[in-house]
């Protein structure tokens, strides 16, 4: 009952911290995006429109490449999830796979299961890296377009 208690304890500390870091974050980004908003109107309107205007575009597309992600990564886990189930089964019942010789079989399910979580794994890594490269693309493209304007502006 107290290691209960305790393993309780640490997840609701856990959670407090998660939940407090989330919301600081929040809270600044949000603070830097209106502050920096309001002093890119004051030195240009004209500029301030074109990145609220690029904005949209960013967001979307990273949000899509997120979601691509994190379908990857959910697969991988789901498979991860199977194949371990499967060696765990398998495990516990040895003496059954040995009683009918099916080591070699079940060593070739298991061996294909791996390559298919290794598949699997190469396009969550490649969705991810897509998703990185893609918005640190789509931010240096928006900076380097508003660079541009505003020397233009001036």
């Amino acid at each position: 009952s107290s290691n209960f208690l305790q393993t309780l304890s640490s997840d609701v500390e856990l959670a407090v911290a998660a939940v407090t870091t989330n919301v600081s974050n929040i809270l600044r980004s949000m603070n830097s995006t209106f502050m920096g908003s309001a002093m890119l109107y004051t030195i240009s309107p004209k500029l301030t429109a074109i990145s609220l205007s690029l904005l949209p575009i960013v967001g979307v597309s990273a949000m899509l490449f997120g979601k691509l992600s994190r379908t990857q990564q959910k697969k991988l886990s789901e498979y991860i999830d199977v194949s371990s189930n499967h060696a765990q089964e398998r495990l516990s019942n040895i003496r059954t796979v040995r009683l009918n010789s099916k080591e070699i079989e079940e060593s070739k399910k298991y061996f294909g299961m791996l390559e298919k979580i290794q598949a699997i794994s190469w396009k969550a890594a490649s969705a991810e890296g897509i998703y990185m490269g893609f918005l640190s693309l789509a931010v240096s493209t928006a900076s380097i377009s508003l660079l541009a304007k505003a020397t233009y502006l001036v």
